[in-house]
């Protein structure tokens, strides 16, 4: 057994596997002092381990964490666009009823005409229905975007074909042959444009 001066000593620090070594080399006979070369050697090496086991949790740690952020980002976005596929379907109604609002031109019609007060009445239920179709879009952060005259962006527009456009610079959006819209930051559904060549 040590002395007790060595049961003092911190495992593990650099001092203390000195003293050791050179109480072993001197005060104990050769048998003891492999014997406790052995023993230093076993504590080098469950030190390294244990530093190892320490990175390895640190690690595991910092997966848990990141495992966890991407889980919340998840359930956010399953939230944020859970409507996205159902809104698709939504927007061609729109689209529809913005077709029918100018086929349904009721400045056209003589005031004296007697289809002029039914096609009013059929435009402003058709405006209604589209306005009310756009506030229940508009509750989950579907809004409408017309590029007219911006640079055209291919995360946001489609580019259907090109034109010559004099005095307009090239790839600026010179005709919208159907409005984009967004979900939260999200292309829901691209701009279909023109742009000048």
């Amino acid at each position: 057994m040590l002395p007790t001066t060595f049961r003092r000593i911190i495992p593990g620090s650099a001092s203390s596997s000195r003293i050791i070594r050179r109480y072993c080399a001197t005060e104990l006979g050769k048998t003891e002092t492999q014997k406790y070369e052995a023993v230093l050697a076993e504590i080098e090496v469950a030190e390294g381990k244990l530093v190892e086991l320490k990175e390895k949790k640190e690690f595991q740690i910092s997966d848990l964490a990141n495992a966890k952020r991407r889980h919340f980002q998840a359930i956010e976005d399953a939230e944020k666009y859970a409507i996205t596929k159902y809104a698709k379907e939504v927007l061609s109604i729109i689209d529809n009823l913005e077709r029918a609002k100018n086929a349904l031109k009721t400045d056209e019609i003589e005031d004296s005409s007697p289809e002029k007060d039914a096609m009013k009445k059929t435009y402003d239920g058709v405006d209604k229905t589209e306005k009310l179709l756009r506030d229940a879009l508009k509750k989950y952060k579907i809004e409408q975007f017309n590029p007219q005259g911006e640079k055209f962006d291919p995360n946001k527009c489609e580019a259907m074909f090109r034109m010559a456009a004099p005095g307009v610079e090239p790839n600026t959006i010179v005709h919208v042959m159907e409005t984009g819209y967004i979900i939260h930051e999200r292309v829901l559904r691209a701009a279909r444009v023109g742009t000048s060549q």
